[in-house]
């Protein structure tokens, strides 16, 4: 009776357990800094769970036809794409996790044009012009 199924409902639960998170794989990309925009419509970010403000346009299927707005990917410099002697630089133990809000026309899918700030996080100076990254997405 009762107390059989309610023993193996118990078990059964027990058994699922949860599931440990998977984590995106890292792709390759390329990041720039532009002074932002809004595309996607939002008026504000809950400081709470979203304190800096790092956000990101972007194009191709990662913004989706504005499908993409709201998502979240940790981005990391792997180097700069100017020329020899450049003075940018950066450092590949930073990250930063932006915020998809705008959408960037001349943009890929691998194209994250950062707001400022975002892009000062990883990279050594806003004279940086074109960077190589990796990101993923991330929740």
């Amino acid at each position: 009776g009762k107390e059989t199924k309610s023993k193996k409902n118990k078990e059964e639960e027990e058994s699922k357990g949860e599931e440990p998170l998977q984590q995106e794989p890292l792709q390759q990309g390329i990041a720039t800094y532009y002074g932002g925009g809004d595309t996607c419509g939002f008026v504000s970010s809950p400081t709470t769970s979203f304190p800096f403000r790092h956000q990101a346009a972007t194009g191709g299927s990662t913004f989706n036809n504005g499908y993409g707005c709201g998502a979240c990917f940790e981005v990391t410099c792997q180097g700069s794409l100017e020329s020899p002697g450049s003075i940018c630089s950066c450092d590949s133990s930073k990250k930063v996790v932006v915020q998809v809000n705008d959408r960037c026309p001349e943009c890929d899918a691998i194209h994250f044009d950062m707001n400022i700030a975002s892009f000062n996080e990883i990279t050594s100076t806003d004279l940086c012009g074109v960077i190589r990254t990796t990101y993923r997405r991330v929740n």
